[in-house]
């Protein structure tokens, strides 16, 4: 199942490096009514609100250290975030999610991010 019946304008902000959203990825998620901002520079993260965005994806090649403060940020603002990697990025045994020009995973991440609670608990 698509977002685009259910969501007019999503807006995600994608913290990470340059080339993570190519004109491709954005093209289809745009159709899948999303909108990504960014690529964001982590530095430049803490300047991003819930009146902005519905949610934020982090570039699971930041630094640890970067992550961790991101993760603190948005939680104590109950942003909803996840983790993600470029479809040529190899992580291990454990995938986060992937960003690509696919319905299949634009559709998941969605689903991850609507699924958080408002209850701070994000993943």
């Amino acid at each position: 199942m698509c977002f685009d019946d259910h969501v007019t304008e999503y807006r995600l902000a994608v913290i990470g490096r340059d080339y993570l959203v190519t004109e491709d990825i954005r093209k289809n998620w745009k159709k899948q009514g999303v909108d990504l901002l960014g690529p964001i520079p982590s530095a430049d993260a803490a300047s991003i609100t819930a009146e902005q965005v519905h949610g934020i994806l982090i570039d699971v090649c930041e630094s640890a250290e970067t992550m961790v403060q991101l993760v603190e940020q948005f939680e104590m603002r109950a942003l909803p975030f996840l983790f993600i990697a470029h479809a040529d990025d190899v992580i291990g045994r454990y995938s986060p999610y992937t960003l690509t020009i696919h319905p299949d995973d634009i559709d998941e991440i969605l689903r991850a991010l609507m699924w958080q609670g408002d209850d701070g608990a994000r993943h």
